[in-house]
């Protein structure tokens, strides 16, 4: 439900009377995400008795509403997967984004080529699913990443950051909390 919400907001946000944008980081324009993060940790803290080691595979939708030049409001959607050997959780969660693409008000003459560093900050909520709990398990972040964007052409992009992040756990009876350095690409598109 909060989903839908979520994108009924958004659509009604990217749904006014704005002027139309000339370039990909212009006020008005739109801009549609997706990102895979990975990370493998080993050593005697991560493995198991079998010498697993800990991968999670993170995948980040999002969007966003340019509002100023360089400046986007958004959201986005967090799906990540840990494995150590035959364990493994799930964590669904979703939140607000808002970043900040440098160098967008400069001549723009040719964007295909151009490379846009970016930070940016995002909060989220949302649940664990593990494989042998059967409690609710709530999990909290909030985070920063950090990239570049390569334009490929005039309107997609190769995204590729690094992504920090405070995670805060809470079951039934007890909070654990952490923090996760990542580091992933993916395509970010812009609607002018």
């Amino acid at each position: 439900m909060k989903t839908h919400i979520l994108v009924c907001c958004a659509l009604l946000l990217v749904s006014d009377n704005s002027p139309a944008a000339d370039a990909p980081f212009d006020v008005g324009s739109i801009n549609l995400t997706g990102n895979v993060y990975y990370m493998n940790q080993t050593g005697d803290i991560y493995e198991n008795s079998d010498g697993d080691g800990t991968n999670t595979v993170t995948i980040t939708p999002g969007f966003g509403y340019f509002i100023a030049p360089g400046l986007m409001l958004g959201g986005m959607i967090d799906f990540k997967k840990i494995s150590l050997g035959e364990y493994s959780e799930s964590t669904l969660a979703v939140g607000p984004r808002v970043a900040y693409y440098f160098g967008a008000n400069r001549d723009r003459s040719v964007i295909s080529g151009a490379v846009y560093p970016y930070f940016s900050w995002f909060a989220t909520i949302g649940s664990i699913d593990y494989a042998y709990l059967s409690d609710n398990v709530t999990a909290k972040s909030v985070g920063v990443t950090g990239g570049i964007v390569v334009m490929l052409s005039t309107s997609v992009g190769l995204d590729v950051g690094i992504r920090y992040s405070s995670d805060s756990w809470r079951y039934i009876a007890a909070d654990a909390n952490g923090t996760t350095i990542q580091m992933g690409a993916g395509i970010a598109s812009f609607i002018f």
